[in-house]
Order: C-alpha cells, then sequence, then structure tokens
C-alpha cells in the first residue's frame, strides 16, 4: 500500500512540472550578446558554511558566470548562469534564435534538446517604440 501511495506522490510531483511548463508564456527573441563575469553568489560554495566547499574551487576565487542578452522586438533581457561555467553551461551564441518564457527574476531558456534551463534576470528593459 505505501508503494502506490509513493507511485502517486511521485506522479503527482510529475504533472505539476509538466503543468507549470505549460503554462508559462513562451516568446522567441535572439541572442545578442554572449560574455562572462565573475559572481561570488552563485556555485555550490555559495550556499555552505564553508566557502566553495567540495566544488574544487580555491578559496579567494570568485566563480565565473556565463552572461546572455536576448532581444525580442520590445524587450531587451539580462541574464546569467546561476552555476560556474562548466560542462553544463548553457551553450548559445550571438545571433542564436532562442525560445524562452520570463517569471518574475527568472529566465527560462529552451536548450537545443528542448529542456529547459534557469536563468537569473538581471535587467529587463521594455525597448521604445520607434
Amino acid at each position: 500500500m505505501d508503494r502506490k501511495r509513493a507511485g502517486c506522490a511521485a506522479l503527482l510531483v510529475a504533472f505539476a512540472v509538466v503543468c507549470a511548463a505549460a503554462e508559462r508564456k513562451w516568446e522567441t527573441g535572439t541572442c545578442t550578446d554572449v560574455g562572462t563575469k565573475r559572481d561570488a553568489r552563485v556555485g555550490a560554495g555559495a550556499a555552505g558554511t564553508r566557502p566553495f566547499a567540495g566544488t574544487g574551487i580555491s578559496r579567494g576565487t570568485t566563480p565565473e558566470v556565463a552572461t546572455f542578452v536576448i532581444e525580442t522586438e520590445t524587450l531587451r533581457i539580462e541574464a546569467q548562469e546561476l552555476q560556474p561555467i562548466g560542462p553544463e553551461s548553457l551553450n548559445l551564441k550571438v545571433g542564436d534564435p532562442v525560445s524562452f518564457a520570463i517569471e518574475k527574476k527568472t529566465l527560462y531558456v529552451r536548450d537545443a534538446k528542448g529542456d529547459e534551463r534557469r536563468l537569473l534576470v538581471n535587467k529587463n528593459t521594455v525597448k521604445p517604440k520607434p
């Protein structure tokens, strides 16, 4: 009986995640800038009690994160990854089309495989009408 409840709970959670993704307002834009910056707030060490514990990053080194600018006809969004640059980093190039959704300070981007990636919105600007 407990296995049935656990299975139902897991199915319910998976359904809720799929529904939440379906409710997002997906838009398309173009990546217009890609860069890097140092940010001490990101990475495994930022949440732990010891700075950069177990991340392989030496003390005193601030991790680099990828930054992106995505533009539509009406918006300009500046965002950054939530984890240091590594093999799991989002691979966008200037000129790439981007499918995205914004919820408060979170930018959801669909990668080439269709998986959702979360980014932190640093600045969201409405472009003036020409």
